[in-house]
């Protein structure tokens, strides 16, 4: 609805940082709604060595650190694009001077986005 009413009609689903949103997207509803699938694995079996405990959960195929820094940098460019789109069709009520990020909607200074950036987690400091 946000990308109608900005008039937002041309993205290229296939494209990123489009395609990376809908990626996300399933990704969350394949965390949200998972389905039990009900296949039969056959793998062998060495004597000498002990087999996992646990099977790799499918979000560590579709999850990495390249990943998510692709995902953060497509959802900003993403953000600035609605962002620019609603400033140019409703400049009245959008007259802020910084970006989808930044300001009151700033990200920055969690250790999440420390994490990811490489930086060190940023210390309390004390009262």
């Amino acid at each position: 609805k946000i990308l109608e009413l900005c008039e937002i009609t041309d993205l290229p689903k296939g494209k990123r940082p489009y395609s990376t949103i809908i990626e996300v997207q399933q990704l969350r509803d394949d965390i949200v709604h998972p389905k039990v699938h009900g296949e039969i694995i056959e793998k062998e079996m060495s004597l000498t060595k002990e087999p996992p405990l646990f099977e790799p959960m499918f979000i560590e195929a579709r999850v990495s650190r390249e990943k998510a820094l692709r995902i953060r940098d497509d959802i900003a460019a993403f953000a600035e694009l609605v962002q620019s789109a609603a400033k140019a069709r409703f400049p009245e009520a959008l007259s802020w001077d910084f970006g989808a990020f930044d300001g009151p909607y700033r990200i920055g200074g969690s250790s999440l986005t420390a994490e990811l950036s490489g930086q060190a987690r940023p210390q309390r400091r004390e009262r």
